[in-house]
């Protein structure tokens, strides 16, 4: 809970700072990592975030920053009110857009970073997104792909009891189940992270977890003291076939 009344979420891994003048004369943080944001209404001091080469102005809303150093990018999220993102193009211009709820943005620090899947994604082929809306966009000279009628909870329920997970392949989710947990997960198959899962996880162990993975994914692992080792299991590979062709 911040001075000025906000309710900030911060995932592991996560850093939040703020100044001794917080909220005397701005409200400006500054984040690392992911940080989901509740905002106290206050239209004479915007709430500001700081994340990576970006920052995000808001009065009074409900917002999600996923800026993690070691992903080269960041990803805003907008539950309810609005919020304006500001930054420099490529060609060190200023740009600003404005998110409206169910609105995203991911921003790179280099448009050479954007993947295949995630070109995919603005040619409006993103899992988890109603397909009757507009397809999402990337903006001329900005490294940043806008998508509209997100369904937020997928951006979001890291931080409840209740995690909602939607296409996502092993090799990122596993990334996502180091966070929760508190472990380092090592997937020797390129093959198997590019496996995706679809669920909803609400109070499991890790071992629970992974029990529920092999329901659907090839997957064999073994726990051990803050670290996990997955590897393919062939047997599963053949019997879960005929549903990945």
């Amino acid at each position: 809970m911040l001075p000025d009344g906000t309710a900030v979420w911060l995932n592991a891994g996560s850093s939040l700072e703020y100044g001794n003048n917080f909220n005397i004369q701005t409200r400006e943080v500054t984040l690392v990592g992911e940080g989901f944001f509740d905002v106290k209404t206050n239209p004479d001091k915007p709430f500001v975030v700081s994340a990576g080469d970006i920052t995000i102005k808001a009065l009074g809303t409900s917002f999600n920053v996923k800026a993690y150093p070691e992903e080269n990018k960041v990803i805003a999220t907008l539950v309810k009110g609005k919020i304006t993102i500001e930054g420099k193009d490529e060609q060190l211009k200023p740009f600003a857009i404005t998110l409206q709820p169910k609105q995203n943005v991911t921003y790179y620090s280099d448009s050479r970073l954007i993947t295949s899947d995630e070109l995919k994604i603005a040619a409006g082929q993103h899992i988890g997104r109603d397909v009757k809306t507009a397809a999402p966009q990337i903006l001329p000279t900005i490294p940043v792909i806008k998508d509209q009628n997100v369904k937020t909870e997928l951006y979001t329920s890291w931080k409840d009891p209740r995690w909602i997970i939607e296409g996502e392949k092993l090799g990122n989710l596993s990334v996502m189940l180091e966070r929760r947990y508190n472990v380092a997960i090592n997937i020797d198959s390129e093959e198997l992270k590019t496996y995706r899962f679809s669920g909803t996880i609400e109070n499991e162990t890790l071992e629970q977890v992974f029990q529920i993975l092999r329901l659907t994914l090839p997957v064999d692992y073994m726990i051990d003291t803050g670290r996990v080792t997955v590897k393919m299991d062939k047997k599963l590979r053949e019997r879960y076939k005929p549903a990945y062709n």
